[in-house]
């Protein structure tokens, strides 16, 4: 009922998110404790994604700066979290703490969260333009592919060899194989640090069918007689 969403999401998800191999190329080696990060971050020396060694209590651990600003809203109680937070990762927190600590201090984290998104959300500047839905999927190729074998079929109902209706069916199939197809050449030809793939892939706006209809191919559509 209470989870976050939209914007919130997305700001989230931006300070959380790490770059692939990240924390290979960390080259720092020193440790920070939570005050020296949030300074540093605010003076402008750390990036939000910049893997930094963490000294807790007495562990030391291995996380980013945007995750440790992040936890800074959750309850101690559910200890340090170095995770990506996601629309679902969301959910699953915050049903955690409720189950594990009660109402009043679900509603101080969502609150929490609600503030820290928004202003993630704003200050990441992530927006989408045209010239981010031209990713490179060689869709002539499909759908040339497509029509030929949509023309096959064709020319297998005109000598008598299938039926109008397996003709019918088969050019759904076919079509629709094809609209899978340009989905996952999108999905996986996408910038992962892209502003699109951040929309998507956190849940705050749209998914990967909206973006393949944008980028790709409409897909099929039911006119009113079905």
């Amino acid at each position: 009922t209470v989870a976050p969403t939209l914007d919130m999401v997305l700001g989230c998800y931006y300070m959380t998110y790490e770059p692939a191999g990240n924390r290979e190329n960390a080259g720092d080696t020193r440790a920070y404790t939570v005050d020296e990060v949030k300074m540093s971050y605010e003076l402008g020396h750390l990036r939000i994604d910049k893997p930094v060694r963490l000294k807790l209590d007495d562990e030391l651990i291995e996380t980013t700066v945007g995750r440790i600003l992040f936890n800074e809203v959750v309850p101690s109680e559910l200890g340090f979290l170095d995770q990506l937070m996601d629309k679902k990762g969301l959910r699953e927190l915050v049903a955690r703490i409720y189950n594990e600590l009660g109402p009043e201090p679900t509603i101080e984290f969502v609150d929490a969260v609600k503030n820290l998104g928004f202003r993630y959300a704003t200050q990441s500047g992530i927006s989408i333009a045209s010239s981010d839905l031209d990713v490179k999927i060689g869709k002539s190729d499909l759908m040339a592919d497509a029509d030929r074998r949509v023309d096959e079929m064709a020319d297998q109902y005109q000598i008598g060899l299938i039926t109008a209706q397996e003709r019918y069916r088969g050019a759904i199939d076919i079509w629709s194989e094809t609209t899978n197809d340009v989905q996952d050449a999108i999905s996986a030809n996408m910038d992962p640090d892209g502003s699109l793939a951040m929309m998507s892939n956190s849940g705050a706006k749209g998914n990967i069918t909206q973006v393949r209809q944008m980028a790709g191919m409409r897909g099929l559509m039911t006119d009113p007689s079905g």
